[in-house]
């Protein structure tokens, strides 16, 4: 359903699309026209000025006394003989004009008529479940072709010649499938025959099916959807000739009078056809006898029916041939069942008595280049439907030639404006055009130029032409006021109204060829008032009609036409029939009484009486051949049934209009409403095509709505619709709409239609969590962006915005494919994976302005005064825009796509940069390039960029001081040289194994370092930084404590280090060590150091200083040092005890006894003692156990251990 409701949607567009065309293509020939007419209606209003003056103006006397002007006989004569001339000249003009634009509204119709044809075609298949399907051919197509070459071997001109047609031309072939009617086909055909056999197929032919002369667009419909069994009644007609199908069309056409005149072919459908074309099996088929003889060749051949039963029982067919050609036949087909429609072939026939050279033309200019060139950049979709309406626009086309072709050009109007007689040029000489006076009047009005305005007062007609008037002063209007009848003033500057109320006895008033755009200044009431001439003025508001009936109530003739105003609906109808004496009005095709009658058939309120008359008639099915719903938005109002004109069926029951539950009224004259607040079980709304300006208390807010239409009306505004919770679907197409904030709240709306409003934002939209469908061709949206507002809708599949200004932009389509990610139809476009692909490859990773006005704080800042910006995670590929933030210190580039930053080189007072999780390791121009246009920068991060050299990068960032390369490629430390301020670097997650000597030798003041989750093993590098604070270098291959202790010599200021998760944490006396060689060190592999711990680790490694004074052949005690009490981690610590020293002899040599004396360690023995020789390895500080030793069995607590 969704997808027919957007071809729908999209042949009504294309269908406008085209009839703009036809009314631009109008324009443009009209506009000669136009001038001509105009240089004419002004030379005869000069002329009659002139005349006026010559017959009934004034001059003076020598001695200033006023006396009648004594015309020039010769010269009224020889004006008015120019003024007969130009006349006929101008009515010429004015009926060509009158009959462009006749072939103007039959174009329109014609397109109408196709479009609602194509959309009737969707419809049914629709409705059928897909059980009949009509396929529109392509030029390309086999079976295109097979019909076209069928249609025209089987076209005679000979027969045509009668009728002056001369060619027929293909325009569109559909092909039927109708799995039923196939059914029938086959079912009965088997009943025939054996069709094992296929010798039974050389009886099957395919011939055109005979349509009566009244067949219309329903019959076809019915034909093809039920087949000829349910449409015929008898046999049915089929035929081999293209003429006897078209031959009861032409001669009703040729009675009528619209064949044989040049351009009737665009006033009438005489020239346009169809034919089926039906696999018919003919069987055993026998001539008519006794043979139909036709009382003239004008009588069809196929107009008599057939008796069936004067034949027998196993005759299929029985043919009927045309008289002088016996080859071309009517077969009557007995059973309906053998007569399958499978193709629909429309075309055109071509008069023969046209202007040939126009014919050419128009169809060197075919139906392919028509479209190519119109309509550039079309999609497949919108071609294959402009392509069904080309036909008729070159039909138009071609007739508006032949028009103009015998009409004089402009040098001959030029030529027969300057024959004689030549007027005297006047001009109304004052110093304010808004304030003409009496002088100048009379001036202007009097032969010799006077100015006395003595006879002013007198004046019944005033005539001026052509000059700067607008308006008279306050003392020329009561010298006017009550003897001026008449007023002829074209051609001027008047702008408004008002000063038209001063004349109360104005009877004729011309104001044709002005300025005027509105009648709000009109007086109130100009009752004298009987003819208004208007004409080709500015006048655009409907409203405005309302003004004219309610001031000239008594008007009788009113010229209009060349006003915008007159386009729009509601204008004529207002003013015919709130005119009650009106007689003519020139800009209607009708006359004023056939307009009135029609008019007042259609309702202006929609009364309870209304109500129940439409309810009552939707129950009798008296209106079901009115225009379809769907259809409704290209037909004009008169497609639509007045409701007071339709007859009621009384035997229907009555019933309570107040419970309806829909309610159609379309093509009325509604303005108000008042039933409907009654009718609280509305669920389905439809008042298309009616003159409602609002929605204030239209509706019941108590009614359960789901679906309400109100397209072509002339709504202003959207009024609030949150009452109404359940609608579903919103069509308010063609109406006069700009601000959407009355649709806010609506949480089940699927469908909205808004086409040729004046919408400039859809941010609104934003709020329907159910939109499905959006329909915003025509309007007013200036700006791509506005896509973004639909961004987040999880629903929408279809929006269409062809035709607003945004389409104009660049990669617009692109940019909004990318933008609306679960979008399937753009503009009546599928979109394909591969459209997909390339807005993703364009729009993937492109800063957009709506981007950054989305993540500037706060919102509106101008970019410029920007300090701030973050843009992570936006999928960014190129830097663009950001050469605006001039301003710009604090960046966020990281999780995007760069390969390339050198966007950023003129945000010279960037400090802090964050380009994280980026590919910058592909990019091609060194990053060190960019820096170096950065001379704030402090901090930059390139963490998982996939970087495998620092020197490759060619930094160069004085003022440099955080750096982060986190989980890259790097290999070696290097590139350093200039970044001489760094403090700090963090260099996790590498490819590490040794930091080289110099490494760092040019960053001398690096206080923090990181390289945890590498494989460094060697670390002199770290023997430079003297200010080192912070290390941390866990989850590495760093194997022995000396190279920690070496490696940190220098950096006395260390108050942080890890190595947690390096073979060395596991080795005995690791953390004493490195506690005992950092005097500063506060924490350790992410422990704090507590005092007491680093006061023992300093005592045992004072003791082991202690120790390695001690001579050779002593003996020393250390059991009460060494206690499993506590201690450093990892080694059993005894409580502090001083150091007893003891001779071989078992004296104390160093100090006092000690209390609790246990065992001794045996140190070194000196040569005396043995000889000169050792009798024990040296112990020192590293031979020292990390575990308790068990004690000796035979060492008892508290007793010494024996001498050796």
């Amino acid at each position: 359903k969704i997808y027919y409701n957007m071809r729908i949607k999209t042949l009504k567009r294309n269908a406008r699309a085209m009839m703009g065309k036809a009314e631009q293509y109008h324009a443009a020939k009209e506009g000669d026209n136009v001038l001509v007419r105009s240089m004419f209606s002004r030379a005869v209003y000069e002329i009659d000025a002139e005349l006026h003056r010559l017959t009934k103006g004034s001059g003076t006397k020598g001695d200033g006394t006023k006396s009648p002007t004594v015309p020039d006989k010769q010269m009224v004569a020889e004006l008015r003989k120019k003024k007969a001339t130009l006349q006929t000249a101008l009515e010429r003009r004015e009926e060509e004009a009158g009959r462009m634009h006749s072939f103007l509204d039959a174009v329109r119709r014609r397109i109408t008529r196709h479009a609602n044809n194509s959309i009737r075609r969707l419809i049914l298949e629709l409705q059928t479940g897909g059980n009949v399907r009509l396929e529109e051919g392509k030029a390309k197509d086999v079976w295109y072709q097979s019909c076209s070459e069928l249609l025209r071997t089987r076209f005679f001109p000979a027969d045509f010649d009668a009728f002056g047609v001369r060619e027929l031309r293909v325009n569109r072939v559909t092909k039927i499938y109708n799995r039923t009617v196939r059914s029938h086909f086959d079912s009965a055909l088997e009943s025939i025959v054996d069709t094992s056999d296929p010798g039974y197929k050389r009886a099957i032919e395919y011939l055109f099916i005979v349509e009566t002369a009244g067949a219309g667009d329903d019959d076809l419909f019915r034909l093809v959807e039920f087949g000829s069994a349910h449409t015929k009644t008898g046999a049915v007609a089929v035929t081999n000739s293209a003429f006897l199908v078209e031959h009861a069309k032409l001669q009703a056409a040729l009675k009528r009078g619209e064949l044989l005149r040049a351009g009737a072919s665009i006033e009438n459908q005489s020239l346009t056809g169809r034919v089926i074309v039906a696999k018919v099996f003919i069987g055993k088929n026998v001539p008519e006898t006794p043979q139909f003889c036709p009382a003239s060749n004008d009588e069809p051949l196929a107009s008599a029916p057939l008796n069936s039963a004067d034949y027998p029982s196993d005759v299929t067919s029985v043919y009927r041939g045309k008289q002088g050609d016996s080859k071309q036949r009517v077969w009557f087909v007995r059973d309906a069942r053998l007569v399958l429609p499978e193709y629909i072939v429309e075309y055109g026939l071509q008069l023969s008595n046209a202007n040939r050279e126009a014919q050419d033309s128009a169809k060197a200019a075919d139906v392919n280049e028509l479209v190519a060139r119109a309509f550039p950049n079309s999609s497949p979709v919108d071609v294959a439907d402009l392509r069904g309406f080309a036909p008729h626009f070159l039909n138009f086309a071609q007739c508006v030639t032949e028009l103009l072709a015998t009409s004089p050009s402009r040098e001959d109007a030029t030529a027969m404006l300057a024959s004689p007689p030549d007027l005297a040029k006047r001009s109304l000489t004052c110093d304010d055009p808004t304030a003409v006076s009496a002088e100048d009047v009379a001036k202007y009005l009097c032969v010799d130029g006077s100015d006395d305005c003595s006879f002013i007062g007198e004046l019944e007609a005033l005539h001026i032409v052509g000059t700067p008037f607008r308006a008279p002063t306050s003392s020329l209007e009561k010298l006017l006021a009550n003897t001026l009848t008449r007023l002829v003033v074209p051609f001027n500057d008047i702008s408004e109204l008002s000063f038209l109320g001063h004349f109360t006895a104005l009877v004729f008033a011309d104001l044709s060829n002005n300025v005027v755009r509105k009648l709000e200044s009109m007086p109130a009431k100009l009752d004298a008032l009987e003819t208004l001439r208007l004409a080709s003025n500015l006048i655009y508001k409907v409203e405005d009609a309302r003004i004219i009936v309610d001031s000239c109530s008594n008007l009788v003739h009113l010229s209009c036409a060349g006003n915008p105003v007159v386009e729009s609906r509601g204008f004529i109808e207002t003013v015919v029939d709130g005119l009650g004496k009106l007689e003519t009005l020139d800009c209607i095709s009708r006359t004023v009484s056939e307009e009135r009658a029609r008019v007042q058939q259609r309702p202006t309120r929609l009364t309870g009486d209304i109500a129940a008359r439409i309810v009552a008639l939707d129950a009798s099915d008296a209106i079901l051949r009115r225009v379809d719903i769907q259809e409704a938005s290209l037909a004009s109002p008169d497609s639509f049934p007045p409701i007071l004109g339709c007859t009621l069926d009384e035997s229907q029951p009555e019933s309570d209009w107040r419970e309806a539950t829909s309610l159609t009224c379309r093509g009325q004259r509604l303005r108000d409403a008042p039933a409907l607040r009654e009718m609280t079980e509305l669920a389905v709304l439809d008042l298309g095509a009616n003159h409602f300006t609002c929605f204030d208390s239209l509706l019941s807010r108590k009614a359960s709505l789901e679906a309400l239409t109100m397209d072509n009306n002339r709504l202003w505004r959207l009024d609030d619709l949150c009452d109404f919770k359940a609608l579903r679907r919103l069509e308010l197409a063609r109406n006069h709409i700009a601000k959407l904030d009355g649709l806010r709240g609506l949480p089940h709306l699927s469908f909205l239609g808004l086409e040729e409003n004046a919408v400039t934002s859809i941010t609104p939209l934003a709020t329907l969590p159910a939109l499905a469908e959006v329909y915003l061709s025509g309007n007013r949206i200036a700006s791509q962006k506005e896509a973004l507002h639909l961004r987040d809708l999880p629903r929408l599949i279809i929006v269409d915005l062809s035709g607003n200004p945004c389409c104009e932009e660049d990669m617009y389509r692109l940019y909004t494919v990318f933008q609306l990610k679960k979008l399937k139809v753009l503009d009546g476009v599928s979109i394909d994976p591969a459209e997909q692909a390339q807005a993703k490859e364009v729009y993937a990773g492109r800063i957009s302005a709506d981007l950054l006005n989305e993540r500037v704080d706060p919102p509106g800042i101008v970019w410029s005064e920007v300090t701030e910006l973050g843009l992570s995670s936006c999928g960014i590929k190129e830097l663009t825009l950001l050469d605006q933030f001039t301003a710009l210190q604090h960046l966020s580039l990281d999780r995007n796509l760069l390969t390339d930053v050198s966007g950023l080189m003129r945000c010279s007072a960037l400090v802090s940069l964050d380009l994280a999780f980026n590919k910058l390791a592909l990019s091609v121009s060194p990053l060190g390039r960019v820096l170096c246009e950065l001379p704030a920068l402090e901090s930059l991060s390139l963490e998982s960029n996939g970087v495998t050299s620092i020197a490759a990068l060619q930094l160069s960032a004085p003022k440099l001081k955080f750096f982060n390369l986190k989980a890259n490629e790097i290999g070696r430390v290097d590139g350093l040289e200039n970044v001489p301020n760094l403090r700090e670097l963090v260099l996790d997650r590498n490819k590490l194994r040794a930091l080289d000597a110099n490494c760092f030798a040019n960053t001398p003041f690096l206080r923090q370092l990181s390289c945890e989750e590498n494989s460094i093993k060697i670390l002199d590098g770290l023997r430079t930084l003297q200010y080192l604070q912070r290390v941390s270098f866990a989850s590495n291959r760093i194997q022995e404590v000396p190279d920690i202790t070496r490696a940190l010599e220098n950096a006395k200021q260390l108050t942080e280090a890890s190595f947690i998760a390096n073979q060395v944490a596991r080795k005995q006396m690791y953390r004493a060590t490195v506690i005992n060689s950092q005097p500063l060190l506060a924490m350790l592999d992410g422990k704090d150091v507590a005092p007491d711990e680093r006061e023992r680790a300093e005592g045992f490694f004072q003791q082991e200083a202690q120790m390695a004074n001690i001579p050779p052949n002593v003996l020393t005690d250390v059991r009460p040092v060494l206690a499993p009490a506590q201690g450093v981690a990892g080694v059993a610590m005894q409580p502090r005890a001083g150091l007893r020293v003891m001779t071989l002899d078992g004296e104390a040599a160093v100090g006092p006894p000690q209390p609790g004396a246990g065992g001794a360690v045996r140190g070194r023995t000196g040569p005396a003692a043995n000889g000169g020789k050792a009798v024990g390895p040296r112990t020192g500080s590293a031979d020292l156990s990390l575990r308790p030793r068990p004690k000796p069995a035979s060492v008892l607590p508290g007793v010494p251990r024996r001498r050796m």
